[in-house]
């Protein structure tokens, strides 16, 4: 009987449909599945036949509590008792270990990230930002910061302001954050990533500062350039969608969605202006240009990872900040991967599709990604 069928036998004996002859067989099949070695009941991510072994362990228990046909009922509960028996004496006793590290496989699973931020105000206060802050989060020199109704932060400035003051967004490990400006500008900050910014725009530029990723929609005003400053990298424009990726010992990467931007570097006098799909590197003191899908690109923002020829590595790194994990990049072997993934899965639902696509087993064990 192969474990498909037993299944199904399995089934109707939930239902008060199993006849005694296909008790018997159930039985014999699950005798013959005990002298095997060695025996694995149920592997990790086969949750189908796993479900079948949690089945027969509770047949005891279960018997107790379920109507009964007549005819069958003795024969059921001896087929109850020998199945709860022989499960309870196999995984107690020959398969313990197996068992013990398989449930603390499942346990260790990681969700992904979620809005959260930390928002540091002019005067040093701090305000813890989740999915419980509603409403107005704070009032400062003029402007009013609220939680709007897709749970995005929002500076409303009144038109005699003149506050000097700045506020920093900062995002851990595992979460991302949306905020729009007090000029209407929205950025979306990406895992590990801050961003300082004047609670008012009111000299001749629109200048703020980053660290980490960040995917931005600037509002348009000719008379106020918008600068970005990340690391030795400044990104100048005056009305234009892109995404800026500098977290610290990487590459400063710029990517243009729409519009145009230069970039210039501050150690020289370098610098280049991108047209839309136009990344920029910036490393080792010099900026490099190629042509990418933006799209792909700025995909986090809206709930995916889209991997394009990707180094497995970088890849990884990519995971780590979104499921706040570690990697032993010293088991990750040089390859490259092409896959899109939702940033809604679980870290080992991520590990099992990069697998698939990679042909690189990963497991996961004490918060380290790791090769199997």
């Amino acid at each position: 009987m192969t474990e498909q069928e037993a299944h199904e036998l399995l089934k109707k004996y939930h239902a008060g449909e199993c006849t005694p002859d296909e008790a018997a067989q159930l039985h014999k099949w699950y005798g013959e599945l005990l002298q095997q070695q060695p025996l694995k009941p149920y592997d990790a991510t086969d949750y189908e036949l796993h479900g079948l072994w949690r089945s027969i362990e509770t047949q005891s228990a279960a018997i107790h509590s379920r109507p009964k046909r007549r005819l069958y009922w003795p024969i059921a509960a001896a087929v109850a008792l020998i199945f709860g028996l022989g499960s309870a004496f196999y995984l107690l006793y020959l398969n313990k270990p197996q068992v013990q590290q398989q449930v603390a496989a499942h346990d260790q699973d990681k969700q992904p990230g979620r809005n959260v931020a930390v928002l540091t105000l002019a005067n040093g206060q701090q305000v813890q930002l989740d999915s419980t802050t509603t409403g107005v989060v704070a009032t400062q020199e003029g402007v009013t910061v609220t939680r709007g109704a897709n749970g995005q932060l929002v500076y409303r400035a009144n038109a005699t302001t003149n506050g000097a003051g700045t506020n920093t967004l900062t995002t851990p490990r595992g979460g991302q954050f949306q905020v729009y400006l007090p000029d209407g500008s929205m950025v979306y900050l990406n895992a590990a990533s801050s961003l300082t910014f004047p609670v008012a725009f009111n000299g001749a530029e629109r200048s703020v500062t980053m660290r980490g990723e960040g995917y931005f929609e600037i509002a348009k005003d000719p008379k106020k350039p918008f600068k970005v400053t990340t690391g030795s990298q400044t990104v100048e424009v005056l009305g234009t969608h892109f995404n800026i990726a500098g977290y610290d010992d990487e590459p400063l990467v710029t990517t243009l969605a729409e519009g145009k931007v230069k970039v210039s570097i501050s150690s020289s006098s370098k610098s280049i202006t991108l047209k839309p799909d136009d990344q920029s590197t910036v490393a080792d003191g010099g900026i490099t240009v190629a042509e990418v899908n933006a799209a792909d690109v700025i995909a986090w923002k809206d709930g995916s990872f889209i991997f394009s020829n990707s180094s497995l590595k970088d890849v990884l790194r990519q995971i780590s900040r979104w499921y706040d994990v570690e990697v032993d990049y010293a088991t990750i072997p040089d390859t490259k991967l092409n896959s899109e993934i939702s940033r809604k899965e679980t870290l080992r639902g991520v590990l099992r599709l990069i697998e698939r696509t990679s042909g690189v087993a990963l497991t996961y064990e004490g918060r380290r990604i790791m090769k199997k």
